[in-house]
């Protein structure tokens, strides 16, 4: 069911979309429990204006274009068990992007984004993946450092980091 205001509550949302974007709101869209899965061919998602803010349920996001994205705000994941993959950023935030509890994987071309600056990750547990954050030919590093995910210093959860110089397929084992 989606209740008045934006606000995503328990029950079950299928959502596949063509042409448009999944889910739309001009405001804030809130998710607070379900099962939701949004499939897009070549737009994002869940998009919100204000913010896009996930309390709870299971959110599972397959998008041609950003898989949660606010455009003028933040997005807050809060708890839950989300799983994106997306074309292009997995999540992105204009303002804030904050993380404090849940499980989130954010798998896409440049996984967790947020233009105002830094990722606040004080919580949950937070898989992300960076297809795009590679060199290409004539490419320096300094071309594609504003790509990269950034994790603010005020961040409390433990955060590793890692690039690799070689593709990693599904399910290869790497060693630390």
């Amino acid at each position: 069911t989606i209740k008045s205001g934006g606000t995503v509550g328990d029950g079950k949302l299928l959502i596949d979309a063509s042409y448009q974007h999944g889910l739309h709101c001009n405001n804030d869209v809130k998710i607070t429990g379900g099962d939701i899965r949004v499939k897009t061919i070549s737009s994002d998602g869940i998009r919100g204006k204000k913010s896009v803010e996930i309390k709870g349920g299971k959110l599972d996001v397959n998008a041609g274009g950003d898989g949660v994205k606010s455009t003028k705000g933040d997005v807050f994941v809060s708890g839950g068990d989300t799983e994106i993959k997306a074309g292009n950023d997995a999540v992105q935030g204009e303002t804030t992007v904050q993380i404090s509890n849940g499980s989130l994987k954010a798998n896409g071309d440049r996984g967790i984004t947020n233009a105002a600056g830094e990722i606040l990750i004080t919580g949950g547990v937070v898989f992300a993946t960076a297809t795009k954050d590679e060199l290409k030919e004539g490419q320096t590093e300094a071309d594609i450092k504003d790509n990269r995910f950034k994790v603010s210093a005020e961040s409390t959860q433990p955060v590793i980091l890692l690039n690799t110089k070689e593709q990693i397929v599904k399910d290869q084992r790497v060693e630390l």
